[in-house]
């Protein structure tokens, strides 16, 4: 899988611009990085949401990868982190398997995955 740039450029729809801000910015001496101003975007970090529910696998009729991910870079958030409340809950190995699949072939940005913490009192 590609790794996906964590830029967000609000005002230009165009993604060969997009790239070439990106490939702009990245050749600046690190000195001049702090500020990029232009008078027909703005250039913000990708934002990183900590907390949704992609409800897939198992509830996709609230809310899959494909389409919570896909609003989430309409947004500008390049990253986010599931909740693991999912049928079946992510809480083998096989059953985090089928969340990463589908992740990995639906999700549009970068995914961070809650696990379940499991206490056994005695």
């Amino acid at each position: 899988m590609a790794k996906r740039m964590n830029l967000n450029v609000f005002g230009i729809t165009d993604p060969d611009m997009i790239a070439s801000v990106h490939k702009a910015i990245l050749s600046l001496p690190s000195t001049d990085i702090g500020v990029f101003c232009s008078p027909s975007y703005a250039v913000l970090p990708g934002f990183c949401d900590v907390h949704v529910h992609f409800r897939e696998p198992g509830f996709s009729y609230k809310e899959t990868v494909r389409t919570g991910s896909l609003s989430a870079a309409n947004g500008g958030y390049t990253d986010v982190c599931t909740m693991p409340n999912l049928k079946p809950a992510p809480d083998t190995r096989e059953n985090i398997e089928v969340q990463l699949d589908i992740i990995k072939n639906d999700a549009k940005i970068n995914f961070i995955l809650h696990r379940l913490l499991l206490f056994i009192f005695f």
